[in-house]
């Protein structure tokens, strides 16, 4: 678990928001659970969350071309904020508030039954900002092109948090505009899943937000950004 910089604090009270990233899950069994059920339930994920932090960020991998539908928090449904799902890897950022402490199980919906799937997660938190910080201020999503790139306005004390899904392994990830890598795993054989985010203490214009994969990604890969601020 890591806790970035202390949260700065801007005009009118709300202050900069101050992420924690908590690690990386994977499911690589068959979810055969067809909505509203959840196909993959992630029971350790929200362990060892602070009181104070009331902002929760889900970045969610699954393949074999099958569709997020959902994520639930202890039961509760989280907002989707951008979502890439065109090929075979479907990638996708949620958020969701709460009042501090141990959320309860993740759970991963999606609508296909019969088709084999296989799920990892991201978990970040943050503290600070307001109940706006729960909505993407920007995002970019991508199904095929490598290196992925976006060009987002990044907002004074806000963060951005990136998602990538390729069908081969990626090899070595060249990051752009990202400071924290937060994993790359394969979630079965070479299909792999990859993180990243950043904060800013200082408003970004135009700011290039990317990965540049090594190996290649394979032509059925996915990245998305979701931008969120104070």
């Amino acid at each position: 678990m890591t806790r970035f910089s202390p949260g700065f604090i801007f005009g009118g009270g709300v202050s900069a928001l101050d992420a924690t990233y908590h690690g990386n899950w994977t499911d690589n069994t068959d979810g055969a659970a067809v909505s509203p059920n959840p196909c993959f339930t992630f029971t350790q994920a929200t362990h060892g969350i602070s009181t104070t932090d009331s902002h929760v960020y889900i970045a969610v991998c699954m393949g074999n071309g099958l569709t997020v539908t959902g994520v639930t928090v202890g039961g509760v449904a989280a907002a989707l904020q951008v979502q890439s799902s065109a090929n075979t890897r479907d990638t996708s950022i949620w958020s969701i508030s709460h009042a501090g402490g141990n959320l309860g199980n993740i759970g991963i919906i999606k609508t296909t039954v019969g088709l084999a799937s296989r799920c990892g997660i991201f978990v970040i938190t943050a503290n600070g900002g307001s109940a706006a910080s729960l909505t993407a201020t920007a995002s970019g999503n991508n199904d095929t092109s490598d290196p992925f790139a976006y060009s987002l306005n990044v907002p004074a004390g806000g963060i951005a948090i990136g998602l990538g899904g390729t069908l081969n392994a990626p090899g070595a990830i060249t990051w752009s505009g990202i400071s924290q890598v937060l994993a790359t795993t394969a979630i079965e054989g070479s299909n792999s899943y990859f993180g990243g985010m950043s904060e800013f203490a200082t408003a970004q214009v135009s700011l290039s937000i990317g990965a540049d994969c090594a190996s290649g990604p394979g032509a059925g890969s996915s990245f998305v950004v979701a931008v969120f601020g104070p």
